[in-house]
């Protein structure tokens, strides 16, 4: 019951968003041209090590629609975390975007599948965005994240939001693209009720050309689809990880349940 009141106000906040960005039409371009993101960030997850790589490839579906595909691979705390994501999206750059959003999560053992409605609506240097949805695998049977951005100049962009998965996050970062580049630099972090995270790494965008290059919010709202990242609250189960392995500092020793040897069962944080 808790989880349906949950899922019906994670949409019904969308609701709005839903409405005005999804009369988008063919009047622009939903995605300028084909085009890549690559990134790399590193940081901490509640005093583990985090890291790891990005990549999106986005294209244009005829005039008003686009679609991306995500990947996120790298380790938290000596666990392998891998994304796999992907967009199908109608958007106008003057009004917002408006599509449905699939996401595969992995984080040592623990696996988890993510899908539903995701909006943004550009008003003038602000952008909305919010996604949530159904969730299966780990402790939570919705999920969503909401996100409120600024446009300081159009290379400068700051942020905060929110976001409900495995426990509560307020969130907030920044992302600065170096004037006549494709390359960004970026950071966030997140407090939540049994953790916190702070990352910062560098992006950089291929495929879209101008002269000087395309400027950070164009780029946001002419090219790519939003980058949502999910991991784990570390009061919630974690995953197992092989014995022998290294977390937290900490090397985990198999055990044996009725002449049968696993790895222990370990929360992750």
């Amino acid at each position: 019951m808790k989880a349906r009141r949950n899922l019906l106000l994670a949409t019904t906040a969308l609701t709005p968003l839903m409405i005005v960005a999804g009369t988008a039409v063919a009047s622009a371009q939903a995605v300028s041209g084909p085009n890549a993101t690559f990134g790399g960030f590193g940081g901490q997850w509640s005093g583990l090590s985090l890291g790891a790589g990005e990549l999106r490839l986005t294209a244009p579906l005829g005039s008003a629609w686009g679609v991306q595909a995500d990947g996120i691979y790298g380790t938290i705390g000596g666990y392998t975390w891998g994304e796999a994501a992907g967009h199908l999206f109608t958007r106008d750059p003057s009004l917002g975007l408006a599509g449905i959003y699939g996401e595969w999560n992995q984080v040592g053992a623990n696996t988890t599948f993510r899908v539903g409605p995701e909006v943004e609506l550009y008003a003038a240097n602000a952008t909305f965005s919010g996604v949530a949805g159904w969730k299966s695998g780990g402790t939570s049977s919705v999920f969503a994240q909401f996100k409120g951005s600024f446009y300081v100049t159009p290379n400068d962009k700051m942020f905060a939001g929110y976001v409900y998965d495995d426990g509560q996050f307020a969130t907030a970062g920044m992302e600065h693209q170096f004037a006549g580049t494709g390359v960004s630099a970026f950071g966030e972090a997140r407090v939540g009720q049994n953790s916190s995270a702070a990352w910062a790494g560098l992006r950089i965008y291929f495929g879209t050309p101008g002269v000087p290059a395309k400027t950070l919010i164009d780029r946001d709202r002419q090219d790519v689809a939003p980058l949502w990242l999910w991991v784990p609250d570390s009061a919630n189960p974690g995953t197992t990880p092989a014995a022998g392995t290294t977390v937290g500092g900490t090397t985990e020793a198999p055990t044996t349940t009725g002449g049968t040897t696993a790895a222990p069962f370990t929360t992750l944080g």
